[in-house]
């Protein structure tokens, strides 16, 4: 429930700059003290999204995948194209990465690999995008 008459909480100093005037609000729960004094206080979103300590574990999934990590279609160039060129011999390919994930136990849209850091955070998905499929065209050429 949002609180009438409390003081906004502006993303624009934490998350989206100095010139975000977009409100963002704040949450309060239906809740009374161990003195029954009632819950007035609002928490920022902020706060309350680093609050949690822990991991429910209804968010916690086997990461179990198989995933087609790479493929690569190639062509030699016969020797006899190359005949009246200097060059001695060519080759043509088709490369891709990171194409689809064949078989995972994560929810559709989760890829079991994103990460939320840079750093070994790896499993930890928390809204991270996931690796970005890569498409390639090479030529090789011998002189």
């Amino acid at each position: 429930e949002t609180l009438p008459g409390r003081d906004d909480y502006y993303r624009s100093t934490v998350i989206w700059g100095e010139n975000d005037s977009e409100l963002s609000g704040g949450s309060r729960w239906d809740a009374y003290f161990a003195d029954g004094e009632r819950n007035t206080r609002f928490m920022s979103p902020q706060n309350y999204e680093y609050a949690r300590p822990n991991y429910a574990e209804f968010v916690v999934y086997d990461a179990s995948f198989v995933k087609l990590r790479e493929v690569i279609i190639g062509y030699n160039l016969p020797a006899a194209l190359l005949k009246k060129t200097p060059v001695e011999s060519a080759r043509v390919s088709l490369t891709g990465r990171n194409l689809a994930i064949l078989y995972r136990k994560t929810p559709r849209g989760i890829d079991p690999e994103a990460t939320a850091t840079s750093g070994n955070g790896q499993g930890i998905e928390d809204g991270a995008l996931p690796p970005n499929a890569l498409y390639g065209f090479n030529i090789r050429l011998t002189f």
